[in-house]
């Protein structure tokens, strides 16, 4: 059995005659692989997604990543006066939104388990009325533009900008979407 360099690691077979990976590619919880052939380690060398030429570009994928989103933040904390400018909000106005409420969810404690009692949850909806206490980004994903903006902001602890609406037109449109999702269940469960 000869000794193996594979990008500048020296890979030397065991005492019985059986390569094993370097790079401690396998799953902990079983016992490590071993190969009883150059070739076959070889193969195996080639496709070992623990390699340290892998692992370099992974963690040059991922710098490049940080930095786009690093730059990203720069250009988002660029436009946030003007976007809080076109927003019209402050902090300490009254807003409204729809809220959903899971009346019972699709499974229930039962013992020591998680047992599935209905096919859809029982939701109901509400209209709130709140007050603005903070103006909050989120992380952008893509390149931050005054047009994509609104999907960037969050009021309070996660309270969306597109789903502000009128206090009347929330108080008709949840009472409308707790009627549809009844009627919707109860077609659902006549087809079963």
């Amino acid at each position: 059995m000869n000794n193996i360099i594979f990008e500048n690691v020296v890979i030397k077979p065991s005492k019985s005659g059986y390569y094993k990976c370097p790079f401690n590619c396998h799953d902990s919880r079983y016992p490590q692989p071993k190969w009883k052939t150059e070739k076959g380690f070889m193969k195996h060398l080639e496709k070992c997604n623990m390699k340290p030429s892998v692992v370099s570009q992974r963690e040059m994928k991922k710098q490049e990543i940080d930095n786009q989103i690093n730059e990203w933040k720069e250009i988002l904390d660029e436009l946030k006066p003007i976007i809080l400018s076109n927003l019209g909000l402050n902090i300490g106005d009254e807003i409204c939104f729809i809220k959903c409420i899971v009346v019972k969810d699709t499974h229930e404690q039962r013992y020591n388990r998680m047992v599935r009692v209905r096919y859809e949850p029982i939701l109901r909806y509400e209209a709130v009325r709140t007050t603005i206490t903070s103006i909050n980004f989120i992380i952008p994903y893509q390149l931050p533009t005054i047009e994509n903006a609104i999907n960037l902001v969050y009021l309070n602890q996660g309270i969306k900008v597109r789903d502000l609406i009128k206090w009347e037109d929330a108080q008709v449109k949840a009472k409308e979407m707790t009627e549809a999702d009844k009627k919707y269940r109860e077609e659902c469960s006549s087809y079963r």
